[in-house]
């Protein structure tokens, strides 16, 4: 019986939840095995992937935290999984949280900000947003139906439209760590708007129904 891949995949697992948390840096240099086997399509990240700096479902917390400082951890798809910041300008607040590791730690699945600032006093603020921090590095929470019309009627299809709330859905293909079987094929951009301003800007990976008021509540 051949153990040596299963302790080896086993093994990196375990690195990178470690590194996630803090408690491990991966070097420089390191770099995930290959696996033979499989014949996956080229990584494409789609344009609606992006938002403060980062791409949804590329890119993993620890570039997050490299520009914003860590933030105040909570569960979410693991313990101290979920991570939140304020923002001065716009004031507001940012939210990621996922499931699966890459390279830079907890894979960022779900990405939101949004002009609604909790009140705990014990999330930080951002040390410093990065340039062009808006979605699709031009739209920012604050602006108007008209604004963010203009910025992206020339970057993207016709939103889908319920009411105030946005939506835009597209696909591609990662594969956050080749020592599983998970991928992402499908993301979802969602801008909520109140009286005509941009109140939240939220990124997710799959999402079958980003109109439904809870998205944890599958009754609704």
């Amino acid at each position: 019986m051949k153990i040596t891949p299963v302790v080896t995949a086993v093994s990196i697992v375990l690195l990178l939840s470690l590194q996630a948390m803090g408690n491990c840096r991966l070097p420089q240099h390191y770099k995930h095995p290959t696996n033979n086997t499989r014949h996956d399509p080229s990584t494409s990240v789609p344009s609606i992937a992006r938002l403060l700096g980062v791409r949804v479902g590329f890119n993993g917390q620890q570039a997050l935290i490299q520009n914003f400082g860590d933030g105040l951890h909570s569960t979410g798809g693991h313990p101290g999984g979920m991570i939140h910041w304020n923002t001065h300008h716009p004031s507001g607040y940012i939210e990621t949280d996922g499931f699966s590791y890459n390279e830079e730690g907890l894979a960022i699945e779900q990405l939101y900000w949004a002009l609604d600032r909790p009140s705990d006093p014990k999330i930080p603020f951002v040390r410093h947003l990065p340039r062009h921090a808006g979605w699709l590095g031009v739209v920012y929470p604050g602006m108007t139906t008209k604004q963010v019309s203009q910025l992206t009627t020339s970057r993207l299809p016709v939103p889908l439209k319920k009411g105030e709330v946005w939506v835009w859905q597209a696909k591609g293909f990662v594969r956050p760590s080749p020592v599983n079987e998970e991928t992402y094929t499908t993301w979802t951009a969602k801008l909520t708007f109140q009286k005509g301003v941009l109140n939240s800007i939220e990124i997710r990976i799959g999402w079958d129904d980003p109109f439904r008021t809870n998205w944890n509540d599958p009754s609704q």
